[in-house]
C-alpha cells in the first residue's frame, strides 16, 4: 500500500491524492509520444512531485509551457490546463497564455484529451512574434 509522506493539499485526503495521481498520470502517458512529436519535452513528470501535476515544455525561442494542475478547491475536484509562449528580451519577458480549460472535473481531461491538447498545439504553433508581444510584459531584472 502508497503512503503520503505529506499533502500539499487541503481538500483531499490521501486516499484520493492516489486516485487522483493515477488518473492524472495516465493522461500524461497518453499526451507525452503527441508533444514529443512536436518537440517539446516533459519538463516535470507528476512521479516526480508532490502535486498532482504535470507540465511540458518548449526549449527554444520562442519558449513554451503546457500544464494540467489540481485546484484544490473546497467542495470539487478540479483541475485546470494552460498553454503559454513566451519571448524574452534583454529586459523584458513577453508571454502569451491560453487557458484551455479552469476549474474542470476530470472527465473533461479523460475524455478526447489528445484532441483538446492537439488543438492547443496548434493555436501555439499560430501565435507569432507580434502576438506574443501584445501580451502580457514583465520586467526582468
Amino acid at each position: 500500500m502508497r503512503k503520503l509522506l505529506y499533502n500539499v493539499y487541503s481538500t483531499i485526503n490521501e486516499e484520493q491524492y492516489f486516485a487522483l495521481f493515477d488518473e492524472i498520470l495516465n493522461i500524461e502517458k497518453i499526451v507525452k509520444p503527441l508533444f514529443k512529436s512536436h518537440n517539446w519535452k516533459l519538463k516535470f513528470s507528476i512521479e516526480k512531485t508532490e502535486g498532482i501535476a504535470f507540465s511540458f515544455c518548449k526549449n527554444e525561442g520562442p519558449y513554451g509551457s503546457f500544464s494540467i494542475v489540481f485546484d484544490d478547491l473546497p467542495d470539487k475536484l478540479s483541475f485546470s490546463s494552460s498553454m503559454m509562449k513566451s519571448i524574452d528580451t534583454r529586459d523584458t519577458r513577453y508571454l502569451l497564455k491560453y487557458n484551455l480549460i479552469e476549474k474542470a472535473e476530470l472527465s473533461f481531461f479523460k475524455n478526447d484529451i489528445l484532441s483538446r491538447v492537439s488543438d492547443a498545439i496548434i493555436i501555439y504553433n499560430s501565435w507569432t512574434i507580434d502576438d506574443i508581444k501584445k501580451g502580457e510584459k514583465i520586467e526582468l531584472r
